[in-house]
């Protein structure tokens, strides 16, 4: 409805009402997202969830749904679909490689083993499928099987202790990347976070309905405004969802990770980040695919490519300090920015002007 409504706005009053919805958007996305993480942190909190347990599902869960709301509605449009496949591969591309980036020069990130062992194989494995799915259609029956591996996942990482110990530690055992005498800590006893803040259950379960609100009508502006201004300057909807779709959707994540590295909370910030990936891929890809099919756009073959890339990338992010744990320190992050920069300058360049 706002799509053919700024589609019909004269140049002069296009130009004044169609950046200002998207700007509004982006800020209900953002205030939408807060109100949303900082609800559902503290409802896990009251119910006494490890902290790194809330940043991989709990956190990461609100601060996607953005993504959520922008790819279901832009495919269910009909006319989004290039929209759908950039605004996640954006999303990834900018939490990875961007957010963690700024994260890791605030505070250094440490390491923990479960990150090396579980979180960044199954987000390896994760990206692998959905790229693979989306070089063709992304069909019903392959956003069941991403919906599939999304439930695994959470399942596992609720039970990681025994998992690992019976199946995941054999494994590693007979590839040689375990000793015969491991000891691995996939479960780590850590206070509960200070930024959060511990509140009544009804404030925190009106806090996740008032950022579930936010989110739609935010996500809703974004869409049709971002669409609007692609149709109007004859921009591949691709880059559109990669950069200014993407970034805005993945501002909840980027303002849950700043807050936390400047806590020193930095099992929140690889938590959320891991999470909002995967809850990305699987369940905001899978979802969108059963609602709604979405078409392969051949302009996002190689954007696929790097962020399979960027995610393997995650493997050596993390270094050995003089006298300090592993972990992703200043000069990481830096590197990482500089990465997403490259991207996003050699996207613009091949896509701004590619048919839609």
């Amino acid at each position: 409805m706002l799509l053919d409504y700024f589609t019909n706005l004269a140049g002069g009053m296009f130009w004044i009402v169609v950046p200002l919805v998207l700007i509004v958007g982006l800020a209900l996305l953002t205030y939408g997202g807060d109100w949303l993480a900082d609800g559902a942190a503290s409802m896990a909190d009251h119910f006494k969830v490890e902290p790194i347990v809330i940043g991989i599902t709990v956190v990461s869960t609100a601060t996607s749904a953005p993504e959520l709301l922008t790819c279901l509605i832009a495919a269910l449009g009909g006319n989004g679909d290039s929209l759908v496949v950039g605004n996640i591969v954006g999303s990834n591309l900018c939490n990875i490689a961007l957010i963690m980036g700024i994260a890791a020069m605030i505070c250094p990130i440490v390491e923990r083993e479960r990150y090396v062992y579980w979180e960044i194989p199954w987000l390896i494995i994760a990206s692998g499928v959905f790229a693979w799915f989306c070089f063709g259609d992304l069909t019903r029956n392959e956003g069941f099987i991403l919906l599939v591996m999304m439930v695994v996942y959470m399942v596992i990482t609720l039970r990681i202790e025994p998992f690992f110990k019976h199946f995941l530690a054999p494994i590693y055992l007979k590839l040689g990347l375990l000793k015969g005498d491991h000891s691995v800590k996939m479960v780590e006893a850590d206070d509960a976070p200070d930024d959060i803040e511990h509140r009544p259950i009804n404030t925190s379960l009106m806090l996740v309905i008032g950022g579930g609100v936010a989110l739609f009508l935010g996500a809703n502006f974004l869409v049709d405004s971002a669409q609007a201004i692609s149709l109007k300057l004859n921009i591949n909807q691709g880059f559109v969802g990669l950069t200014v779709v993407a970034i805005g959707t993945s501002l909840p994540e980027l303002a849950a990770s700043v807050g936390a590295a400047r806590k020193g909370h930095t099992a929140i910030i690889a938590g959320n980040i891991f999470g909002s990936n995967l809850f990305n891929m699987l369940f905001v890809g899978g979802i969108t695919a059963v609602a709604s099919p979405v078409s392969w756009d051949v302009n996002l073959k190689i954007e696929l490519l790097l962020m399979m890339a960027v995610t393997c990338m995650l493997l050596f992010a993390f270094r050995k300090g003089p006298g300090v744990d592993r972990h992703m320190g200043k000069g990481i992050g830096f590197l990482f920015i500089l990465v997403y920069i490259g991207i996003m300058v050699w996207s613009g360049m091949n896509l701004e002007s590619a048919p839609q």
